[in-house]
């Protein structure tokens, strides 16, 4: 088998510990393993066919990178604001302590 054709080969079969995350990369790898079986041996297309593969799998990737920061953000944001509303209650009751107290008359 030559390179390139182990190549396609190789983006055929994704044995079951390379299952993609998403149900997006999923579909981007069932459409390469399908242009992979349709490109015939030979062809002199296949540099810019494993172009447009890399192509479509890092395009992939940074979408799942934002989508991924995007939620971490959230988070992040999420915890500083509780953090913030606790060390407020908590700098609040620090204060009201250390405040003599006045007995009422």
């Amino acid at each position: 088998m030559t390179e390139p054709d182990a190549t396609r080969a190789e983006h055929a079969s994704l044995s079951h510990e390379d299952e993609p995350v998403t149900e997006e990369h999923r579909a981007i790898l069932k459409a390469q393993r399908a242009a992979a079986l349709q490109n015939p041996p030979g062809n002199h297309g296949d540099i810019a066919y494993q172009m447009l593969l890399l192509q479509q799998r890092l395009e992939a990737y940074e979408r799942l990178h934002r989508e991924e920061m995007a939620e971490l953000r959230q988070e992040l944001d999420r915890l500083r604001k509780t953090f913030l509303e606790e060390t407020s209650l908590q700098m609040r009751a620090i204060k009201l302590g250390r405040e003599p107290h006045h007995p009422q008359e």
